[in-house]
């Protein structure tokens, strides 16, 4: 989407994302566990959804919404409930101080078989999310792109089930613990020193 389109769009949404972001703050200074769940009084599930798109947009660069169209309609008519069936964007707490940003990219893993997936990513506290299309590598975070069955002006009390996690680095659905991190560093360590068999 244009510049101009950009800032007259977000502003519909933009508020209720601000919204969220106090609700969240307060969450995540009250919980001490790994998930929250709860209901959340008072939100606009449809402009919440929006402005995470808009994000992604604004991510991805304009391109995405050419070769999204449905991307362009959903966000353009602030009543369309249509978000494109073959996308799906999900969402985290998020307690750490890294932020990160990744654009659409192919991530691999190397199982018995392989496993593809097309990814972005969007790590700005105290919220994450992720967009998939296809295959999904995310198990434990929150879908919202259910969120489209509400109307633009309907306002509700949404019940979530919400995990808490870390971001400590850039690679995609790596939400390990910097104390994770470390472990694994130090088994790395210890693996590539083990005697070889000849």
């Amino acid at each position: 989407m244009c510049r101009h389109c950009n800032t007259n769009v977000g502003s519909r949404y933009a508020r209720e994302y601000k919204e969220w972001v106090e609700k969240a703050d307060k969450i995540l200074k009250d919980v001490k566990t790994d998930r929250w769940s709860g209901i959340l009084e008072g939100v606009y599930p449809l402009r919440f959804l929006k402005e995470v798109v808009m994000m992604f947009c604004s991510l991805n660069g304009p391109r995405f919404s050419e070769f999204h169209p449905g991307i362009r309609e959903f966000l353009l008519n602030k009543n369309s409930q249509r978000f494109p069936p073959n996308m799906e964007i999900l969402m985290y707490l998020n307690t750490s101080r890294l932020i990160t940003r990744t654009g659409l990219v192919v991530s691999i893993e190397f199982t018995h078989p392989s496993s593809i997936y097309l990814v972005s990513e969007c790590n700005f506290p105290p919220f994450g999310f992720a967009l998939h299309m296809g295959l999904t590598k995310y198990q434990n975070l929150f879908p919202i792109s259910w969120f489209c069955k509400y109307k633009y002006d309907e306002k509700t009390d949404l019940y979530v089930d919400i995990p808490i996690l870390e971001r400590n680095v850039p690679f995609p659905a790596d939400y390990r613990t910097e104390e994770e991190i470390f472990f694994d560093k130090i088994r790395n360590i210890l693996q590539d020193n083990s005697p070889k068999d000849d």
